[in-house]
């Protein structure tokens, strides 16, 4: 069971890198991590309904994917962060995912994989983040 967990894992990481990786001048894959929201609004947020089904840090971006309903219109995804991390050793900052579902009436099962810049949660002289990802009540490492 867990090997097939890992054999999953490893195709969903190289199809959703290949998707959303470019190259340089040089051929090196580069990854295109959209700018992560900046908001002091509520960090529970998470918009519309959605289940985040895969989570990874490549680099400096967060990739996961969310499974939601819809079909019939583009849903968009963006992660919130209130902007100030928490000080503690190592610090940590609070993210949540928000989904926005343009009253999509269509309920087929989708399944939508985005990365997240993280530098913005870098803070000179360390080189870890403990995210705490709201989502899904867990918290990941980012070492930078």
């Amino acid at each position: 069971m867990k090997q097939n967990i890992l054999i999953f894992t490893s195709i969903f990481l190289s199809l959703a890198l290949s998707c959303l990786t470019a190259c340089d001048n040089e051929g090196n894959p580069t990854l295109e991590c959209t700018p992560m929201h900046v908001s002091i609004s509520d960090p529970l947020d998470a918009g519309d309904p959605y289940d985040v089904t895969d989570i990874a840090i490549w680099g400096d971006c967060l990739i996961l994917t969310a499974h939601f309903s819809g079909g019939c219109a583009e849903h968009s995804l963006e992660l919130h962060s209130q902007g100030a991390v928490i000080e503690s050793y190592p610090v940590q900052a609070n993210v949540m995912l928000f989904h926005h579902d343009p009253d999509d009436p269509c309920d087929a099962f989708m399944d939508q994989t985005a990365a997240f810049d993280l530098t913005s949660l870098q803070v000179p002289g360390d080189s870890i983040t403990i995210l705490n990802l709201l989502f899904n009540d867990t918290s990941i490492e980012y070492h930078y």
